[in-house]
């Protein structure tokens, strides 16, 4: 009996101990990018976002692909703030944004610091505020969040990647009445305190099991595992060794997906909200030539489904030729170690959208 209470108060110290020490070691100590420092490991998270509140971290990064291998390229000093809301963003914007950008990792601006993310471009560009809402899906809470955050949208940009298609989305169905409005405001307003936040990512980090996570990873570096199925090409670049056949291929499920966007855009526009679909291709997609053995890809997709939305009048953009002739005249638009595009096209793509935004939104015509 004594030596199941010993192993029992032994197991029980060191866990204190595991969970006392991540609550005071730094969040990046065991990770190679802020997007896994500050990412909430479980479903189960306090905030809107995806990520850690109020943070504001700086560090080197290494790329989702090559991290822990000869091939890895150190990005040096990139900086990460998120706000109240788990978003990255600053501090205290929300409200101020009549812009909002929804969409996944390239949104997030992977890989590059808090000024080269798409959004800080497309506020330069377009000289009004826009809210970085990503990566997130719209969901049932998609309306509720951003009446909470005081978001008042005049127009929202809807960024995928690849052959990605969204989904309606529950958010096209679901009607909340004030009173469940109110109430699910006040739980948050209860847990939304610093105190609870502090403990929820102790927890969180618990989670995550970040130390064993750290250690399996140079374990795999020193045998020479990739952190991912990828390919190299001649010149050390890196792909994912994905099937770039996923999604759409024919024109009858391009034409059929056009009809989803088409439905989520007078979803929106009925709201008189101005909605632009971007799809962005995918660095597999746009350095296809160099895949070795890859004969799958469409390389007619994203200019057939760009013809089957300007039929139906969707607003959109093709980033995909862009990308692709500057990539042929020798430009570098993606990271050599990630699967992500870098901080010059992210500038080739700001551009596009800007344009766009530029010419058929002007919120000075727009009353409050």
């Amino acid at each position: 009996m004594r030596k199941l209470i010993f192993k029992i108060s032994f197991f029980c110290a060191v866990l204190f101990i595991y969970i006392m020490a991540l609550s005071f070691l730094p969040l990046d100590i065991f990770t190679f990018r802020n997007w896994e420092s500050l990412l909430w490991g479980t479903d189960f998270k306090p905030t809107p976002g995806r990520f850690y509140p109020k943070k504001n971290t700086l560090r080197d990064e290494f790329g989702d692909l090559g991290h822990g291998t000869k091939y890895a390229r150190v990005k040096k000093n990139i900086r990460w703030e998120t706000d109240e809301y788990g978003f990255r963003n600053k501090q205290g914007i929300a409200a101020q944004c009549p812009i909002i950008l929804v969409g996944d990792s390239y949104s997030v601006g992977t890989g590059v610091s808090q000024n080269a993310m798409l959004s800080a471009k497309l506020t330069l560009k377009t000289k009004t505020p826009v809210y970085n809402y990503s990566p997130i899906e719209m969901d049932r809470n998609f309306f509720d969040n951003l009446a909470a955050m005081h978001i008042q949208p005049f127009a929202l940009i809807y960024e995928t990647s690849g052959h990605v298609i969204p989904k309606e989305g529950t958010f096209l169905k679901v009607k909340h009445s004030k009173i469940q409005t109110a109430w699910k405001r006040k739980i948050n307003d209860l847990f939304n305190t610093d105190f609870f936040m502090r403990i929820a990512i102790v927890f969180d980090r618990f989670w995550k099991k970040e130390p064993f996570r750290y250690l399996q990873s140079r374990i795999d570096s020193a045998f020479g595992v990739f952190p991912e199925a990828v390919q190299v090409d001649a010149n050390g670049m890196m792909f994912h060794n994905e099937i770039l056949a996923m999604g759409p291929t024919s024109h009858e499920e391009i034409k059929r997906s056009s009809l989803k966007i088409k439905k989520i855009s007078d979803f929106f526009q009925r709201r008189g909200i101005d909605f632009i679909f971007v799809s962005i291709p995918p660095k597999s997609a746009v350095y296809f030539d160099l895949r070795p053995g890859d004969t799958l890809f469409n390389k007619d997709f994203y200019m057939t489904l760009k013809h089957e939305l300007d039929l139906l009048g969707v607003k959109s953009i093709d980033v995909f030729s862009s990308f692709r002739s500057r990539v042929l005249s020798g430009e570098q638009l993606y990271s050599w170690d990630d699967t992500h595009w870098n901080e010059a096209g992210i500038e080739v793509a700001a551009q596009l959208i800007a344009q766009k935004i530029n010419s058929k939104f002007q919120p000075a015509v727009r009353d409050g």
